[in-house]
């Protein structure tokens, strides 16, 4: 009596389930591709640069004290930014004067760096 559970031919290579020609290990790689897919889309919106490589160059400086905003305003047009200041003074008595040491930064351009 022929087996009525199964209208497949039996085959050695015809072992899996297939759906609209889709074989199921198929369909899980597909569904792995997607969620792959899905979380760099997500990523990306979010805004996470894993490839970020921002360069940095840097400048020392020691603006006086009569002249520390209007230099630091000169500094910030030339797009550098402050990173750390500290007051510092010298001499004694009359002839002490005060300035300021400075670190600065800005990216690196190709601007710049073709100069």
């Amino acid at each position: 009596m022929p087996d009525i559970r199964s209208n497949q031919k039996s085959s050695p290579n015809n072992s899996t389930c297939t759906f609209n020609g889709i074989s199921s290990v198929q369909a899980g790689w597909i569904i792995v591709l997607l969620s792959v897919l899905t979380a760099l889309a997500a990523i990306h919106t979010v805004g996470i640069d894993f490839h970020s490589s921002q360069k940095w160059e840097y400048k020392i400086a020691s603006p006086s004290d009569l002249s520390f905003e209007k230099v630091m305003n000169e500094f910030g047009a030339d797009d550098w930014e402050l990173v750390t200041a500290r007051r510092a003074t010298s001499g004694s008595g009359y002839s002490r004067s005060a300035s300021y040491e400075v670190i600065l930064k800005r990216p690196v351009s190709t601007k710049r760096e073709a100069r």
